[in-house]
């Protein structure tokens, strides 16, 4: 509803302040919808800036002793909003370290000799296990792009799962 006011020879329009609960709720809604869908295309385009940091940080390296790849795993869960999840994975060579013992040890060391294959184990932090030197400061700034990324996305679905605990805890 507008009002006019003669304000200083001025005719003023002044809008009411006070809604109804109509039009209170219609610019609830209309704000609920336009904010949801902002983040969830924020949501999505973090998955998916975040797959293609993924798979540009395994091309950046092969699977070595020593070599950092991400890895995307999907949950059980139904309905989970962080899937995809990074898991980290810090491949080595057991038979390389067989031999560094035997080289230090001699043949004493009774060990059942371990064909080369590769082996991952999962690590929490790959920032404090980057590879040192200058031939890998692409990577290293790769793997922090994508850290600050993985990071934000977690932020964003902890706070939108409590927003959807908030809400189903009120409808029971």
């Amino acid at each position: 509803m507008i009002i006019l006011s003669f304000c200083g020879g001025f005719v003023v329009e002044k809008k009411k302040k006070n809604r109804t609960f109509v039009e209170a709720e219609v610019v609830r809604k209309s704000a609920f919808s336009s904010s949801f869908g902002i983040l969830l295309s924020r949501l999505n385009d973090l998955n998916e800036m975040i797959f293609v940091y993924c798979n540009s940080i395994k091309e950046m390296q092969e699977v070595s002793h020593g070599s950092l790849i991400p890895h995307l795993q999907v949950c059980k869960k139904e309905g989970c909003l962080g899937c995809q999840h990074v898991r980290w994975k810090r491949w080595y060579d057991p038979l390389k370290d067989q031999r560094k013992r035997q080289r230090n040890f001699g043949k004493k060391v009774g060990e059942v000799f371990v064909e080369s294959r590769f082996q991952a184990s999962d690590i929490t932090n790959p920032l404090q296990q980057m590879p040192r030197g200058e031939e890998f400061r692409e990577l290293r700034e790769t793997i922090k792009a994508f850290e600050s990324l993985r990071k934000q996305r977690k932020d964003m679905v902890r706070h939108l799962t409590n927003a959807l605990r908030c809400t189903s805890s009120l409808d029971s």
